[in-house]
């Protein structure tokens, strides 16, 4: 499927996500760190720990190396000249020393940093993939309690739910920041604070018009999406009632209580649905789905997405809220969109629902061989973007250039309106003036509508479906989605041993539904399933969930 063009600012700051790229740097070296307790009080010292304000010191600036891979959209974009890392550098008196690695070189110039043992003083990564205490005991990166403690009161506020920017909601993120060995580790990429941020990336949604035109209300249980799309077919010759790739159908599989392929958790206990007795039931369905031509998953099916979309081809699908109204509309004055709840099976059942967790494992990591006399500046820098300077600077830019205060509240400029601002698409202007989602180093998403003027709010037409969106995909109990689980070294090689199983369960998932594969031979595949170490995978991430809770 293809992404339409992302808008800025409303749509940059609430919904999109941006990247930047070609960084240059250095590496150092020396030093390990003893941890204390992090949820001890700590004497705020001022401008020079917290971050607010500028240091006021005469000193040069701490020089800090910094490796982080990132998906570079064009060869224009430095972080070196990037508005937002200059002010934040200039305001906590740290240089940083960019080490940039291709996205898709990330892994093999990890591997490589590794086995060269030159490790940066920073490493920003997904260390859940690693395993953040088997990295601590390989001495690549150091616990960073201490630093918390000492040198980042934002973060430390933040972890106790309790964070100085505007929410309505707080979760306490201690338990998923600490390993199991009790142990802070990263200075996290935090993907949205609230249930609003974390639900409305995308979703389940429809052409709203016709539905009016049909008299019909939003499907609630799968036979109302049955009725619903083949009245799409039969009634609004739609070629494809729904579209959705296979890694997507989760959505609908929620009907029966689980996301397709991954793991899930029913009473403190691990599920692997490809094995459960329901996953046959959703395939059943899916099935009849597709035999009735109700249901396209086949990719090349799927080319030229939004113009299939736009021309009336296609009635359901997931994606982000009122995604393609505007190129809708500019063919069809009625092209309108719909969020659409999480199917049930009967009536009146709750959906279920799978939001995004704050932070995944992906985050600065201090190195085993950064000087220590340079964690108070690796602190001091990464923790302004946890405070509300930071947080404002990142999501919203500089007063007077890319917002007005106006009834306290913040109005965007009128060049965050343009189509083209300082001559510049606007990705590039995106990524020129503000933190991407993407970006290396701390940087914290969502809640920014509290801090909008109700007239910035009026004026993005993407915000309604948004808050339509909430609605609808935050109806229901998330309790089966598996929390971020750490796995020991010994674990982690156990799991390896098993990596075609996911091949050979995506496999099957394709045959069945495209009827390649009778449903008649469910029980081998469970078998085959369980030959190939369904069970002990299961009994794996269980005893990494125990230790979840027991944290």
């Amino acid at each position: 499927m293809q992404s339409p063009k992302l808008r800025l600012f409303l749509g940059v700051l609430l919904s999109v996500a941006l990247v930047i790229g070609l960084f240059t740097g250095c590496s150092a070296g020396g030093g390990k760190q003893a941890s204390v307790d992090t949820d001890k009080d700590v004497e705020d010292k001022g401008p020079q720990e917290t971050g607010k304000g500028e240091k006021e010191s005469s000193s040069e600036p701490v020089k800090i190396s910094y490796w982080a891979a990132t998906s570079p959209d064009s060869d224009d974009v430095d972080p070196e000249n990037m508005e937002v890392y200059k002010l934040v550098e200039k305001k906590t008196n740290v240089d940083i020393q960019w080490i940039h690695i291709p996205k898709d070189k990330e892994q093999e110039q990890f591997e490589l940093m590794i086995s060269t043992n030159k490790l940066a003083d920073v490493i920003f990564s997904k260390w859940s993939s690693y395993g953040p205490d088997k990295a601590m005991e390989n001495d690549l990166i150091v616990p960073i309690d201490d630093i918390i403690s000492q040198y980042a009161p934002n973060l430390k506020k933040l972890l106790k739910g309790k964070p100085d920017i505007t929410l309505d909601e707080c979760p306490d993120m201690s338990r998923d920041l600490k390993t199991d060995s009790g142990h802070y580790y990263i200075f996290p990429y935090v993907k949205g604070l609230e249930l609003f941020d974390r639900i409305t990336s995308n979703g389940l949604q429809m052409r709203k018009d016709w539905l009016e035109d049909l008299g019909l209300k939003a499907p609630k249980t799968i036979d109302d999406w049955y009725n619903t799309l083949k009245a799409f077919r039969d009634q609004k010759n739609a070629v494809i009632p729904f579209a959705m790739s296979l890694e997507r159908l989760g959505f609908i599989t929620s009907a029966w209580g689980f996301d397709m392929k991954k793991y899930n958790v029913k009473d403190k206990k691990i599920s692997y649905p490809p094995i459960e007795p329901e996953y046959k039931e959703a395939l059943e369905t899916l099935r009849r789905w597709t035999d009735e031509g109700l249901l396209v998953t086949d990719p090349e099916k799927l080319d030229d997405f939004t113009k299939k979309i736009v021309s009336g081809t296609i009635g359901a699908w997931q994606h982000s809220p009122g995604m393609y109204v505007k190129e809708g509309k500019a063919t069809d004055p009625n092209f309108d969109v719909i969020a659409v709840q999480n199917p049930v099976v009967n009536e009146g059942e709750t959906p279920h629902i799978f939001p995004r967790w704050p932070c995944e494992g992906r985050g600065a990591a201090v190195s085993a061989q950064c000087p220590k006399d340079k964690y108070e500046a690796i602190g001091r820098w990464m923790d302004f973007a946890y405070g509300e300077e930071g947080y404002i600077l990142d999501n919203f830019g500089i007063e007077g250039k890319q917002y007005t205060i106006v009834d306290d509240k913040i109005m965007p400029a009128d060049i965050m309106y343009e189509e083209e601002p300082d001559g510049l698409t606007l990705d590039q202007y995106g990524r020129r003036h503000f933190r991407p989602k993407n970006a290396p180093g701390p940087y914290m998403n969502g809640g920014q509508r509290h801090y909008l003027h109700q007239d910035a709010l009026n004026k993005d037409k993407s915000y309604p479906y948004m808050v339509q969106a909430a609605k609808a995909w935050g109806n229901g109990d998330p309790s089966a989605t598996m929390p971020l689980l750490y796995l020991t070294s010994q674990e982690a090689e156990k799991i390896d041993n098993y990596s075609e199983l996911d091949t050979y369960v995506s496999d099957m998932l394709n045959k069945f539904i495209s009827g390649e594969e009778s449903l008649d031979n469910f029980d081998k595949y469970v078998e085959e399933a369980k030959r190939m170490g369904a069970d002990e995978v299961v009994s794996i991430y269980q005893s990494a969930l125990d230790r979840y809770y027991a944290r």
